[in-house]
């Protein structure tokens, strides 16, 4: 039987995973990020936003996709593990501004069509949505 220490030096974390820390789970800060006026909309996302001076700088995000608008679960689930994986691989540039400013920033996208789209478009989406977040201050 292999040890988890043995495994993690043979399959290493990757450096662009989406881990743990970087989601977005506090029901607090997430009903902060729905009061708060800091939003936009870029076709299909509205995108939730906070940015905060920190000593200890981090990137997080969370997904919704409502059920009003997408009625099967699958579909659901599809349409957020797409938008994760485009963000996880996105993400990198952003973390890298965020650690050079010292800020911390919490992000909320939400779904908010019935179409689904395809992984390329979604990716797209995402690349705008930060660089959009890379100007505001």
């Amino acid at each position: 039987m292999l040890r988890l220490s043995y495994l993690k030096i043979i399959f290493p974390l990757k450096s662009g995973s989406l881990h743990k820390r970087d989601r977005l789970r506090s029901q607090k800060i997430i009903e902060t990020l729905f009061h708060s006026k800091h939003y936009f909309i870029i076709y299909p996302f509205r995108i939730y936003w906070s940015k905060e001076t920190s000593n200890n700088p981090s990137l997080q995000m969370a997904v919704s996709v409502p059920k009003k608008l997408q009625k099967k679960a699958v579909n659901r689930n599809l349409m957020k593990r797409r938008i994760r994986e485009a963000y996880r691989r996105k993400k990198t540039h952003l973390m890298d501004s965020l650690v050079q400013s010292q800020h911390t920033l919490r992000i909320f996208l939400v779904y908010t069509t019935e179409n689904r789209l395809t992984y390329h478009d979604i990716e797209k989406k995402i690349e705008l949505i930060i660089e959009k977040l890379e100007n505001k201050k």
